[in-house]
């Protein structure tokens, strides 16, 4: 009797690692697969300021993005800050930065430099 049960949880046991090696060659197999179908992912744009030239350049020049785009991408950022003081009413600089987080990702990216000259010359 006693060794019947011990067979038992012998041949459980097998059955399990046998099934748990099938699972994990599988898995191997949709990994590669997905690792051939995938293509890379496109590394976010960097942007960094100059602050004596006021010239921004893209860092990575390996990039397939030109630099008309990212202009344009600091553009609409600009024109959404004049577009918020606009409906606010408030120049307060601290007000804008503590209210929108795009604010101060710009004020980090580029310099405070630039956004000086935006509120000089309204």
């Amino acid at each position: 009797m006693a060794n019947k049960i011990h067979g038992d949880l012998k041949t459980r046991k097998l059955r399990r690692k046998r099934k748990m090696l099938r699972r994990n060659q599988l898995r191997q197999k949709v990994r590669e697969q997905e690792h051939v179908h995938c293509p890379p992912s496109p590394e976010p744009i960097v942007l960094r300021f100059r602050p004596y030239t006021g010239v921004i350049h893209q860092v990575a020049m390996d990039r397939q993005l030109d630099l008309q785009h990212t202009m344009a991408v600091v553009e609409d950022i600009f024109a959404f800050i004049l577009l918020y003081i606009g409906i606010t009413g408030s120049v307060s600089f601290g007000y804008l930065l503590t209210m929108s987080p795009l604010a101060r990702t710009l004020v980090q990216d580029l310099g405070f430099v630039t956004l000086n000259f935006i509120f000089n010359s309204m």
